[in-house]
């Protein structure tokens, strides 16, 4: 008997691991890890150092902005661009250029010259690169695995973001406070120049991309069209916006949310957007580990719905104890879709339209962090508990919308892969 439990953890370890027995992706995911645990430090430092600056609120926001919207409008373009030219090169490119941009931004802290203008600047670098970037990176991925072997790839994909939103602000705040910014960003550009070097060292065949004359508008409107006129893709992708634009909105307001409901300070805010961070972690590891569920529609559309109603239920409490609870739970529900979800996406786009789809994708789930303008209006007319409750509310309306419109989504298997 011992042995056989014994030899079901083995197997259930194996499948958690299932992806990391292909050389490619294995090499892919540790450069991932350097890369997104540098992303993480980053964010903590630079809007740090932007309040350090300039004391203003509005000023951090700015920052915020001036990243997401160049992310969102090139995101279509980077699709476009995935499906013309080699995405590994791309990648190494882009990744090099948001490492300059860092490693400018060390030298002008190190020489006491930096302004706000120079970190408005980065932002904006940067997340033009992440913009035209973001979509090869997706469309890579089935590149470096077997089929069969998706979900759980993009389940080990997915816990290298959630299990450094744990860890990642952490470790930055405390390198800003032993050894300043300037550190903290050269730590940050060794992260992004170790995935270019993960990615220096993929060996992929050259991957088939058609000679097209097609004008560049043409192009990315046919990824529009293919999405428009697919019942499902059109489902899933419209999931991913109201999810992102009226679901993770709350993460904008957070801050206030802990202070003026839960009468918490920093370390509490912390703990709370950690709690989100490992209970997307944990039902994510919990997917690599189970592998493919059969009824997949039905886990997405149930998975989606308890996301929304653990919003409602995180907005209505006043304990900060339980507030952390509800919030693993906002983080499981949330892994819960979108894993399969992504899965499905990765598994049914042509290959021909993979990086224009997988744009589309990016573009709308970069919605989040303008979901919290709409978001911080209402909280400050209706208070914060209001507008986290709405925002959960519109998640389940869009859902059942959605799941009602689309019968292919809700009659969606596995074995339609």
């Amino acid at each position: 008997m011992e042995s056989k439990k014994i030899s079901t953890k083995r197997a259930k370890v194996t499948q958690l691991a299932a992806s990391l027995k292909h050389r490619n992706f294995r090499i892919y995911w540790l450069g991932q890890i350097a890369f997104v645990l540098g992303f993480q430090i980053l964010q903590v430092t630079q809007l740090w150092l932007v309040y350090d600056l300039t004391g203003s609120y509005l000023k951090l926001g700015l920052v915020g902005a001036s990243s997401a919207i160049p992310t969102i409008l090139l995101s279509l373009f980077g699709g476009v661009i995935a499906d013309r030219i080699d995405r590994k090169r791309l990648l190494i490119v882009s990744q090099t250029l948001i490492s300059i941009s860092v490693l400018i931004t060390t030298a002008l802290i190190y020489l006491d010259l930096i302004r706000y203008e120079h970190l408005i600047a980065m932002a904006v670098m940067n997340g033009s690169m992440a913009g035209i970037s973001a979509p090869s990176q997706q469309a890579l991925l089935p590149y470096l695995i077997d089929r069969k072997d998706m979900m759980n790839a993009v389940a080990l994909n997915s816990a290298v973001w959630q299990g450094t939103r744990i860890i990642g602000p952490g470790i930055g705040g405390i390198i800003v406070d032993l050894v300043g910014a300037g550190t903290s960003f050269l730590i940050t550009s060794i992260g992004f120049i170790g995935f270019i070097i993960a990615l220096g060292l993929l060996r992929i065949k050259p991957i088939n991309i058609p000679a097209n004359n097609e004008a560049f508008f043409t192009e990315m409107s046919k990824g529009i069209q293919f999405i428009a006129n697919n019942s499902l893709f059109s489902s899933l992708i419209g999931m991913s916006f109201f999810n992102a634009f009226f679901g993770f909105a709350y993460v904008g307001i957070m801050a206030g949310f802990a202070q003026d409901i839960l009468g918490v300070g920093a370390s509490g805010l912390g703990l709370l957007m950690g709690a989100s961070g490992f209970g997307a972690l944990t039902g994510t590891l919990i997917q690599g580990t189970l592998g493919t569920f059969k009824q997949r529609g039905l886990i997405i559309v149930c998975g989606s719905i308890m996301f929304g109603l653990a919003l409602i239920l995180f907005s209505l409490s006043r304990f900060f104890p339980l507030s952390i609870i509800l919030l693993l739970f906002v983080g499981a529900a949330n892994s819960t879709y979108m894993i399969p979800l992504m899965t499905q996406l990765q598994i049914s786009v042509p290959d021909e339209l993979r990086g224009r789809v997988m744009g589309i994708f990016t573009m709308t789930y970069s919605m989040m962090p303008l979901g919290s303008l709409p978001m911080g209006a209402i909280a400050g007319i209706m208070g914060a508990p209001f507008a986290v409750a709405a925002g959960g509310g519109m998640v389940i309306m869009s859902t059942l919308g959605i799941a009602f419109r689309s019968s292919t989504l809700r009659k969606l298997t596995a074995s339609d892969d």
